[in-house]
């Protein structure tokens, strides 16, 4: 299980390239499944917040 600053810290690069690969690539973690799951939760988060 990862540490919420190391999501965040995978997150960040994402938002910039939009590239899993390339976050894979420069930080060496997470799997390409765990990483599409973050994605996947911060937009679900997102989509929660704005209906409020």
């Amino acid at each position: 299980m990862y540490l919420k600053y190391k999501r965040e810290k995978a997150l960040q690069p994402y938002d910039q390239c939009k590239s899993v690969s390339k976050v894979i690539q420069q930080l060496g973690y997470p799997t390409r499944k765990r990483l599409y799951g973050w994605i996947a939760d911060r937009e679900r988060e997102f989509q929660v917040l704005c209906k409020l």
